[in-house]
Order: structure tokens, then sequence, then C-alpha cells
């Protein structure tokens, strides 16, 4: 499954947002191989927007599940996952300092993938 992220490059400019872009289209590069991301397979822009094609495997957000308590298996499960991507991106030299609900999907495999193309 393909995602297009589009942003108005003048949304882009007047919040000043241009250098933060290009450092997580840089970022997006450099851990796209990392299981716990989307690949990023394209970027382009032209005089309106700026696009990324990311090839997302995602089946739902993890805070649709969370509208009842998990058993403990698959709050362990979750968990790790998380921990698991976590390590991953840092291991790359990522720090991911805004984890929250709205980042974290779930692959089709049921594993944790985290999306930051939301901020924008």
């Amino acid at each position: 499954m393909l995602s297009l992220k589009r942003f108005t490059r003048q949304k882009v400019k007047s919040l000043g947002l241009e250098a933060q872009v290009l450092k997580k289209k840089n970022i997006m590069k450099t851990i796209s191989s990392s299981a716990c991301m989307p690949k990023l397979l394209f970027t382009c822009f032209d005089q309106s927007y700026v696009g990324i094609l990311l090839n997302t495997c995602l089946a739902c957000p993890l805070s649709l599940i969370l509208h009842a308590p998990l058993d403990e298996c698959s709050a362990r499960f979750f968990a790790t996952s998380l921990v698991m991507a976590l390590e991953d991106m840092h291991k790359l030299g990522v720090l991911h300092r805004g984890i929250s609900l709205d980042v974290l999907m779930l692959d089709q495999t049921g594993y944790i993938q985290i999306y930051t193309w939301h901020l924008l």
C-alpha cells in the first residue's frame, strides 16, 4: 500500500518548517531500511506542493484497538514491538521524542511502525 503525504509549500514556508521537512526527509532515507518505519520511496516538489511517497503496510492505528484493556500477552507483545522499533531507530542514531498514540501504527503482521509525517 502506498501513502502520499503532500504539504503546501506556502504552509511549510509560513510556519518556517523548510529545514524540518528536509531533515525529516533525510532521516526517513536513513532509516527507511528499518522494519519499524514506512519505507520512503520518492520525494517530489513543484511550485505549490512538496510530496513524500511512502510504502506503508499499515493496518490500523494502535489507538483503534486500545478502546478496551489488552490482555497481558497482547500488552507485552505491543510493548516489545515498540521497544524494538525504538532500538532500531537508536542504532541508526535517530532519537524520536514525539512517541504518542498518534504516531504508532500496526502493520499487517501486527507489529508497530512509527509514522511521523502527520506532524505538518
